[in-house]
């Protein structure tokens, strides 16, 4: 029984470190955004919760596309989309493709962009996630507007237009 207890409460710590380092992100903070990334990542390896380790490494993936370390940015979400491939964990899947379109686009990578938010816009569809299949709309229009091709990211952003999320 203490052991059922003891993963329990390395598994809030755990949460409570994706929390922190979300909020450190949001806030701009990156550096202590990736430090409570990497402890969280380390504390759900411990605990062997592999949707909390995905959830780490896309979280270090933010941290370094937004210092500007794209390969080890790529790294951290293209391993977190692998795991969570194959535990079928589609939230943190979808999560995943998001975070890397955003990276393709950053590099110019316009081709993989598109893939990546489209196959992310399926996966949040299947899970009726709103705000995931506005993201991935959104990412579509930017990177189409990136290319010149207003055209096209107008019809990217159709659907949003004749049927807002309900966030909005």
């Amino acid at each position: 029984f203490e052991a059922v207890l003891h993963f329990a409460a390395l598994s809030l710590v755990g949460e409570s470190m994706l929390n922190v380092a979300f909020g450190y992100f949001q806030i701009g903070d990156f550096g202590n955004a990736e430090v409570y990334w990497q402890q969280a990542d380390a504390v759900y390896a411990k605990v062997d919760d592999r949707a909390g380790v995905a959830r780490a490494q896309q979280g270090l993936g933010l941290a370094k596309t937004a210092s500007g370390d794209f390969s080890a940015a790529r790294a951290a979400l293209e391993g977190s989309m692998r795991a969570a491939e194959a535990q079928q964990m589609a939230p943190e899947h979808a999560a995943s493709r998001i975070s890397l379109a955003d990276l393709d686009r950053l590099e110019g990578r316009f081709v993989e962009a598109l893939e990546n938010a489209s196959a992310a816009g399926a996966l949040f569809a299947e899970q009726e996630d709103e705000r995931g299949g506005a993201e991935s709309s959104l990412l579509s229009a930017q990177t189409l507007l990136d290319l010149g091709d207003w055209s096209a990211a107008a019809q990217a952003l159709a659907p949003l237009q004749a049927s807002p999320p309900a966030s909005s």
